[in-house]
């Protein structure tokens, strides 16, 4: 089943007078029964109601398309409408009837809910609810929808459709209470009921519908067309009484059409002006709110990158301090291993330039113009330096202390084992010659 939004979008867009049928068709018991109701059992009146309704709806339509449902319009425009035609005097001769009707509902009190006790009030307590819920109270016992199709229109799901009605039914029964009309949840449903069913005069539809779709164009004369019986009545009478006088009446009245249609026109551009705009400023409001989300959004992730860069940082900073450790911890443990000898090594001790002093001649010996030698042993540590020299054996203490003192200044390239730096012994034999005199 379409939707009324979607057909009346199809009378708006495409000029669909099958569309706009087909709203009035499902529509016109409740227009038309909430009228009768309010102009207590004016058929005549009710009918003028409901073309009038359903042609501000004609006119109203593009304003109109947005609306899921239009049951609650509907009966608020209808009962603008008997309010306005109440003006005449079957609305006195109405109200007279309804303050007899309360009076004796207060005089004598009914736990039921008579609908003859109902019709007079039943409208204006409607009126009492939210839109929701007399959305709600109309399309399940004025219309007699099931509650799947009323959760439907309302959005809803069907339990929640069925919980919102029997609240609303609620909030109806204390309205009516306050006018004098007690009754239960279950009498009251049943005689809302029964309205669903009511029958509508033959052939009215199809004169609302094509009275209703002439509004498109000319609004204005779609009022004087409701009232077409009554006025074919008046102007048969002054056509005998007066031609010429009804040839002026007609023209006046043909000018008169003309600037309302003008005047309608008019409003119709103000007010799409209007919509075009307040459109447009809601657009700006929700662009401005995205643009405020986004800048909070960039700050969150502005925030949330300092936040990893300074963890990625501690964490480089960690593992930095952690090699260094383990170096120093590494090199520690080698120096505690004992050295290896030259035949066990990857890659044997390189002497580096320019660090390797010469023994110097002792010169307590000059005089004696001998020449030496001192066996030295020294270990040459990871880091290349000199430790534990000494002299295993010497032709001279004196060339032994001399070795020694040479020795220690030495600075290596280490040898290693393994790819890493290690400690290695090392047995060297130095030569002790007298410098010749020049």
């Amino acid at each position: 089943m379409n939707e009324d939004a979607d057909l009346l979008r199809q009378y708006v867009d495409q000029g669909s007078e099958a569309a706009f049928a087909e709203l009035v068709r499902r529509h016109l018991g409740l227009v038309y029964h909430a009228a009768l109701r309010q102009t207590a059992g004016d058929t005549q009146c009710a009918q003028d109601v409901a073309q009038e309704v359903f042609t501000s709806l004609a006119r109203k339509a593009r304003a109109l398309a947005q609306r899921p449902t239009l049951a609650g319009w509907l009966h608020t425009s209808t009962r603008y409408a008997v309010l306005q035609a109440q003006r005449t005097a079957r609305r006195r001769q109405a109200r007279e009837q309804e303050v007899y009707a309360m009076s004796e509902r207060q005089s004598h009190g009914t736990d039921g809910a008579d609908w003859e006790h109902l019709k007079p009030l039943v409208d204006e307590a409607l009126e009492a609810l939210s839109e929701r819920d007399r959305e709600a109270v109309l399309l399940r016992y004025f219309e007699g929808r099931p509650f799947a199709e009323v959760g439907a229109k309302l959005a809803v799901t069907e339990d929640a459709a069925r919980i919102r009605v029997d609240r609303a039914l609620d909030k109806l029964r204390v309205v009516l209470a306050r006018h004098g009309v007690t009754s239960t949840a279950a009498a009251l449903a049943m005689a809302l009921a029964n309205q669903a069913g009511a029958a509508v005069p033959a052939g009215l539809a199809a004169t609302v519908t094509s009275g209703a779709l002439a509004a498109g164009a000319a609004p204005a004369l779609i009022y004087t067309l409701m009232n077409l019986t009554k006025l074919k009545t008046a102007f048969a009478l002054g056509v005998v009484v007066a031609g010429v006088t009804a040839v002026v009446v007609q023209q006046h009245t043909n000018a008169q059409l003309r600037a309302e249609i003008t005047q309608l026109n008019e409003k119709g551009r103000r007010v799409d002006a209007l919509s075009a705009e307040n459109a447009q400023l809601t657009a700006n409001l929700a662009q401005q709110k995205n643009l405020r989300q986004d800048d909070a959004d960039l700050m969150e992730l502005m925030s949330e990158e300092s936040g990893i860069k300074a963890k990625v940082i501690e964490n480089m900073q960690r593992r930095a301090n952690a090699s260094e450790a383990t170096v120093a911890r590494l090199t520690a443990r080698l120096a505690e291993v004992s050295p290896y000898d030259m035949a066990e090594l990857d890659r044997v001790p390189v002497p580096v330039t320019g660090m390797q002093a010469q023994p110097i001649y002792p010169p307590a010996l000059l005089s004696t113009g001998v020449e030496g030698q001192a066996t030295m042993e020294y270990v040459i540590d990871a880091t290349g330096a000199v430790k534990d020299a000494k002299a295993v054996a010497a032709t001279d203490s004196q060339f032994a202390e001399a070795a020694i003192k040479a020795v220690q200044q030495w600075k290596f390239s280490p040898g290693a084992k393994g790819g890493l730096a290690v400690s290695t012994r090392v047995h060297q034999q130095l030569q002790f010659v007298p410098p010749k005199n020049n």
